[in-house]
């Protein structure tokens, strides 16, 4: 049985706006959980900067969410856990191909919501201090040469059907600096499991499942960095999106 106490959240911020939201409800679905939030720091070593402090954690577990990631079902949460759990995954998330948003490498998953087992986590031993990146039209290069190797195709299974819109998907290119974690664990023999994100209708967000029909566990409502701004995010003003969940939250039906 998983405990609450068996879990640490752990986020990465750029917003104190959306972070005290998301940590309200987190706060209040799980009392007894540790919560750990990387504030200061560079893009993208500030991403990073949470790894070390898992050592010597009491928890088992890891939960990182996205600043713009916000729970809705502590049920599901905890089941998502326990899926990892059952099928001994590493990390268990949303495939950073076939999210809704998203047209990067399948194998991958994209952080916003992204459980893990911290003593697999642990065995990485990852050096923050001789690592570092550049960028360029191709994605991020790592000074660690690692990278998608097409060996790691023959154990990806994606359990969910392929989105319309995800149908041509790109395992070569490297779009977010922290594949690297992936590519470790892979390299280790480690297992990494996919949740099904559904587009949501009323905020245009991406909504992780552990399958197509299941609850949703919580809502990533990306562009974060702009959600004071009016880009258009399927047909809706960003600002209008945001000040949507707000109102949504406060009113307490999510």
């Amino acid at each position: 049985m998983i405990e609450e106490s068996d879990i640490v959240f752990v986020t990465t911020s750029h917003d104190d706006f959306l972070l005290n939201k998301q940590q309200k409800i987190l706060s209040e679905l799980f009392p007894n959980s540790d919560r750990i939030v990387v504030k200061e720091g560079p893009w993208p070593y500030k991403w990073f900067r949470w790894i070390p402090l898992m050592k010597d954690r009491n928890e088992k577990y890891f939960i990182h969410l996205d600043v713009d990631f916000f729970v809705t079902s502590r049920g599901e949460v905890i089941r998502s856990v326990e899926e990892l759990e059952k099928n001994n995954y590493s990390l268990y998330g949303v495939s950073d191909g076939h999210d809704p948003y998203r047209g990067a490498n399948p194998i991958a998953l994209n952080s916003y919501y992204m459980v893990g087992k911290i003593s697999d986590m642990n065995e990485l031993n990852l050096n923050l201090n001789s690592l570092y990146f550049t960028l360029d039209e191709n994605g991020w290069k790592n000074n660690l040469n690692l990278y998608f190797k097409e060996e790691y195709l023959k154990t990806f299974i994606y359990p969910h059907e392929t989105q319309e819109n995800r149908k041509n998907l790109n395992y070569y290119y490297s779009q977010e600096p922290y594949y690297i974690i992936f590519w470790m664990l892979l390299e280790k023999g480690k297992k990494i499991g996919y949740l099904y994100s559904k587009l949501d209708e009323m905020f245009k967000s991406s909504n992780p499942r552990i399958d197509k029909n299941s609850p949703d566990i919580g809502i990533h409502m990306w562009y974060s960095r702009n959600w004071r701004g009016e880009m258009d995010v399927f047909g809706m003003k960003n600002n209008e999106r945001y000040f949507k969940l707000f109102e949504e939250l406060e009113k307490g039906k999510l």
